[in-house]
């Protein structure tokens, strides 16, 4: 409240220590994982062993700064920037996919830009669309549903969101994740679509709609891809092809077999001595 010319803040708005402090635990036993699962990775490729750990130090350090940034920036100025940020998203996943020099396509996924820097340890700065799709969808669909609620004899009452208002940025979204194609991430953003739609008033029979098309194009996504139907076999039975399909999943398997409960300690695994690729990140 305001008192004269001072600010007095509530109990309501102070900090959650708790969370904060959960949060930045968290921050710094990822940076050690980091860096105890990739140091072989670094000093193979960049003669030192603190390359990626850095890399991902500094992006801690951009991500803390962010979240500063956001607590005290009033979330309710963020609903004019969310048809933007969608366009903006729309665009770079569009960008992803046609033969520029700063599209990068890994292991058969057209999924990043790379924008060369020439700096210590970030030699470039490698951007994924598809994860700012995440947040630019539920940013849009928050903002379109926002504005839902009505007043019926003196209450608010939320009214349903229409359901092509939601398939529509949805679809866009989740068609282009699916032409790089990153099946993963395509999931996580066509549940975060449906949990807004959800929280947004959605009713039973909306929700019921969808569920055919769901199961359908599931069900025509693992026919039709062979990357999605490998995935299933190695889950299934992952001893079927221990060099091919199912290496991977084998190898960390033999990882946690060896840990057990405790694991062997901090520094001591095995699997990073060229057993598992792109460690760092796996």
């Amino acid at each position: 409240m305001i008192k004269g010319r001072k600010i007095r803040f509530s109990s309501y708005h102070a900090p959650d220590t708790l969370l904060i402090g959960g949060l930045l635990a968290l921050l710094a036993f990822g940076v050690l994982m980091v860096y105890d699962s990739s140091v072989v990775t670094s000093l193979n490729l960049f003669g030192g062993q603190y390359h990626y750990a850095l890399r991902q130090l500094i992006w801690v350090v951009f991500g803390v700064a962010a979240a500063l940034f956001l607590y005290f920036f009033d979330y309710h100025k963020l609903k004019k920037f969310a048809l933007p940020l969608l366009l903006l998203t729309t665009v770079l996943l569009v960008l992803v996919l046609l033969p520029t020099p700063v599209s990068l396509e890994v292991r058969g996924s057209k999924s990043w830009l790379a924008f060369p820097v020439n700096l210590p340890v970030l030699e470039d700065i490698s951007v994924q669309p598809s994860e700012l799709a995440k947040l630019s969808l539920v940013l849009y669909l928050s903002a379109l549903f926002s504005g839902k609620a009505k007043k019926v004899r003196g209450r608010q009452k939320i009214k349903a969101p229409r359901l092509l208002d939601f398939l529509l940025p949805t679809a866009v979204v989740a068609g282009l994740i699916l032409l790089e194609p990153d099946v993963g991430t395509l999931v996580i953003v066509a549940l975060l679509g449906v949990s807004t739609f959800f929280f947004a008033g959605a009713s039973f029979w909306q929700l019921l709609l969808l569920v055919p098309g769901v199961l359908g194009g599931g069900a025509a996504l693992a026919l039709t891809s062979s990357s999605i139907m490998n995935r299933i076999k190695a889950f299934l039975n992952p001893e079927a092809d221990v060099l091919g399909i199912g290496y991977q999943i084998n190898q960390i398997l033999i990882a946690l077999g060896s840990g057990g409960i405790l694991g062997i300690g901090i520094g001591e695994s095995r699997q990073k001595y060229g057993y598992i690729p792109d460690i760092s990140t796996d």
